[in-house]
C-alpha cells in the first residue's frame, strides 16, 4: 500500500491498514487469498498481487486472486465491484498483453456488475486522478453519511479545534470510548458560555443527533441534547451544524408555537452515482472491454 490507489485507501481507512498489516505479518493474507473490509456504505476488497512490496507482481498471483474471487463473491454477497488494473504500474505487468485478457477471462461472464478503472496514459496520475471524488464514491453512496463521517465533516467546517462562536468558547476534543468509558461518558465537544459555565456534548449526543436527522430529515429543538436546553444554547448548536452545506435551519411551527428546525438538505449531500461507468472505467461483466 505504498503508492497509487492503494496508498489512498491506506490514508482513508487507517484502521483497515492496521488490520491489513497484521494479517500480512501473520501470513493470514497472502497471494490467492482475499480480505473484505466492510464500512458503513462500501466494502473494500483487499487483493494481494505481490508476495512482498519489494517484488513485482506475477500473472500467476493475479490469477490466483481472481479464481478466489470467482469462487467466493456469491458467498460474500458481493453484488457489484470495481477493480483497478491489477498488477499494473508498480507491479510491472503489461495491461494489454497480460492482465486485461486474464481479467476478462474470469470476470466478464459473472452475473454481477464488474468495472475496471483504467489509467489514463495522458495524465501522470495513476488510477483515480481525483482522490476526493474517489472518497465520495467509496464513503458517501448512498447519500447517507455515517456518524463518523458526519463528525469528521463537522470538524472540518469549524475554524479550528478551539474557537469562539456567539460569545462561547468551543473546544472539539473528539475523545474516544475505552473499555471503561462508553460513548456517553467521553466528550466530543466542550462549550463554555459567557458566564464561564462549562459543559460537554458527548460522542453519544452527536451520534444521536445525526442518526435522528438522517432518519427523520428534520430535528426540532426538543430533540436536541438536554445540556443544550439546560444552558439555552440550542441556537448555538444550530449555527454550528448549519455550517455543513447539507444542513439548513428553517422556521417551523408546532402546536401554534414558532421554532427553528434543523433540516437535512439531501440534494446537497456529497455523493456521486456509480450506476454507470465513467470515462475512465469500463464495464466488463457480460461483454468484452471496448
Amino acid at each position: 500500500m505504498g503508492k497509487g490507489i492503494a496508498l489512498e485507501f491506506k490514508k482513508m481507512y487507517p484502521q483497515m491498514f492496521t488490520e491489513y498489516r497484521r494479517l500480512c505479518e501473520t501470513k493470514k493474507l497472502t497471494v490467492g487469498k482475499l480480505w473484505l473490509y466492510k464500512t458503513d456504505n462500501k466494502w473494500v476488497l483487499n487483493f494481494p498481487t505481490k508476495e512482498s512490496w519489494r517484488n513485482k507482481s506475477k500473472l500467476t498471483y493475479i490469477e490466483a486472486g481472481l479464481k478466489k474471487f470467482v469462487a467466493t463473491y456469491e458467498e460474500k454477497k458481493i453484488k457489484s465491484i470495481a477493480f483497478p488494473q491489477l498488477g499494473v504500474g508498480n507491479g510491472g505487468l503489461d495491461w494489454e498483453r497480460e492482465v486485461r485478457p486474464l481479467m476478462e477471462k474470469y470476470l466478464q461472464d459473472l452475473p454481477i456488475n464488474v468495472y475496471i478503472h483504467l489509467y489514463d496514459g495522458q495524465t501522470s496520475e495513476p488510477e483515480f486522478s481525483n482522490p476526493a471524488e474517489m472518497k465520495k464514491w467509496l464513503e458517501k453512496e448512498p447519500a447517507m453519511l455515517s456518524v463518523n463521517e458526519f463528525k469528521a465533516e463537522f470538524k472540518q467546517q469549524q475554524p479550528g479545534t478551539v474557537f469562539s462562536e456567539d460569545g462561547h468558547r468551543i473546544e472539539i476534543l473528539d475523545e474516544q470510548p475505552t473499555d471503561s468509558l462508553d460513548d456517553t461518558a467521553v466528550t466530543f465537544m466542550s462549550i463554555e458560555n459567557g458566564e464561564q459555565i462549562k459543559y460537554a456534548l458527548s460522542q453519544a449526543d452527536m451520534a444521536d443527533f445525526w442518526t435522528r436527522l438522517r432518519r427523520q430529515g428534520v430535528v426540532v429543538p426538543t430533540e436536541l441534547p438536554q445540556s443544550l436546553h439546560r444552558y439555552h444554547d440550542e441556537g448555538l448548536f444550530r449555527s454550528l451544524v448549519a455550517k455543513l452545506p447539507y444542513i439548513k435551519v428553517l422556521p417551523a411551527a408546532w402546536q401554534g408555537q414558532g421554532m427553528e428546525a434543523i433540516v437535512l438538505n439531501q440534494s446537497q449531500l456529497p455523493m456521486v452515482s456509480v450506476k454507470k461507468p465513467n470515462a475512465t472505467s469500463q464495464m466488463i461483466s457480460g461483454r468484452k472491454l471496448g
